[in-house]
């Protein structure tokens, strides 16, 4: 199976632009596996995961986002290691 930061790339990356304010409402709490999803972005120091969930905190329900506390306290920014897009570029 493909991975990207150990996690499938079934996860795609649109998700969060389209389906993540739906996600929120229906799955009431995360699902184990939806966290340790999320939980292994945060760790890879993915920022959109990042400021989904902070912007969730701050504005939306904040109790979803109690499984992520810790890691959005010690989240660190980094550069991905690989990008599924860039698999696809044209050189030119």
């Amino acid at each position: 199976m493909n991975t990207l930061n150990n996690v499938p790339f079934y996860f795609p990356f649109y998700f969060l632009s389209y389906f993540w304010d739906e996600l929120v409402k229906l799955a009431k709490p995360p699902s184990k596996a939806l966290v340790y999803v999320i939980k292994t972005k945060l760790r890879a120091g993915n920022k959109d995961f990042h400021n989904k969930l902070f912007a969730e905190q701050e504005f939306g329900n904040s109790k979803w986002v109690e499984p992520f506390k810790q890691d959005l306290e010690s989240f660190k920014e980094r550069e991905p290691t690989a990008d599924i897009s860039s698999d696809n570029d044209v050189p030119f």
